[in-house]
C-alpha cells in the first residue's frame, strides 16, 4: 500500500510511503503549524480501492470479499494472559480492505483491539481478530458488529456460518446459539475454577499428612484445622458467592 501526504491544496508534501504508520511516523515530526494543513492519502491504480481506504467503506465494499464464516474463540487473545473473546473475520484476496475493515471495525461498540494475519489453512487469506472483553461484554454488541458487518458485505446475517472451539462442527449464524455458547462457556469455566480449587487443596492436604511429624497434639473429640483446610474454606465460599 502506498501512503502519500497531501495539502488541503491536494499539493504533495512528501514520496510515498509503504504503510499509513510510517507516513505518521513522517507527519509527527512536522511543524504544528503544517501538521493543521496536512492530510493522508493512499493511492491505488485501482480507484474503487483507494476510495473505500480514503473515505471508509460503504454497504456492499466487502461483497464477494469477506467470506460468509465467522470464527468465535478459536484464536488466542493478543495478550495471552487476559481471557478476551476473539471474533474472526475472513477476508479473501484483497489485502487492501483490510485496514479500512479494521478502522471500521474499530469504531463498533465493545471492540477493544483488532488486529490482522494470515490465513494458514484458507490459501490467499486474511483473518482479521476482534477482541472484546469477556467479563463486561454485553453480546447485544457483537449481534449489531455482525449486523453491520453483514451490509458491508451485500449479505444477511444469516447467510453466514459460525464455529466454535472443541468442535469440528459449522453451524448456521443464529444469535441464540451464540448466546447460549456463551453461556455454557461461562458454566464450564467455573467448574473447572472449582475443580481446580477442590485438587490444589487435596496437594496441600497430602503435603501435610508428609509433615506428620511436626504435627502438634490435639485432643481428643476435636479436629485441627490446617492451614490447608483454612485455604479450602475460603476458596469453597469464593466459589458459592459467585466471585469469578
Amino acid at each position: 500500500m502506498k501512503w502519500k501526504l497531501l495539502t488541503n491544496k491536494g499539493a504533495h508534501l512528501s514520496p510515498s510511503f509503504p504503510s499509513k504508520e510510517k507516513a505518521a511516523s513522517f507527519w509527527a515530526q512536522l511543524p504544528e503549524s503544517i501538521k493543521k494543513s496536512v492530510v493522508f492519502r493512499y493511492e491505488s491504480e485501482d480507484k474503487e480501492v483507494m476510495r473505500m481506504v480514503n473515505e471508509g467503506m460503504l454497504k456492499g465494499d466487502l461483497y464477494r470479499i469477506l467470506l460468509p464464516k465467522i470464527s468465535i474463540d478459536e484464536y488466542v487473545p493478543s495478550d495471552s494472559n487476559t481471557d478476551n473473546i476473539v471474533l474472526a473475520f475472513f477476508i479473501k484476496g484483497v489485502p487492501e480492505a483490510i485496514i479500512p475493515f479494521k478502522e471500521f471495525c474499530m469504531k463498533c461498540d465493545g471492540v477493544i483491539d483488532v488486529d490482522y494475519g494470515d490465513s494458514e489453512t484458507i490459501p490467499s487469506t486474511s483473518v482479521v481478530y476482534l477482541e472484546f472483553n469477556r467479563e463486561k461484554e454485553n453480546v447485544k454488541n457483537i449481534e449489531e458488529l455482525i449486523d453491520f458487518v453483514s451490509i458491508l458485505a451485500d449479505l444477511e446475517p444469516a447467510d453466514f456460518t459460525i464455529t466454535f472451539p472443541d468442535t469440528d462442527d459449522k453451524f448456521p449464524y443464529n444469535a441464540k446459539v451464540m448466546q447460549k455458547y456463551f453461556e455454557r462457556r461461562d458454566k464450564q469455566k467455573n467448574k473447572e475454577a472449582q475443580q481446580a480449587a477442590l485438587d490444589k487443596s487435596e496437594e496441600s492436604d497430602n503435603s501435610e499428612e508428609e509433615d506428620g511429624d511436626d504435627e502438634t497434639e490435639v485432643p481428643d473429640g476435636m479436629t485441627k484445622r490446617t492451614e490447608a483446610t483454612e485455604s479450602l474454606i475460603e476458596r469453597l465460599i469464593n466459589i458459592t458467592i459467585g466471585d469469578f
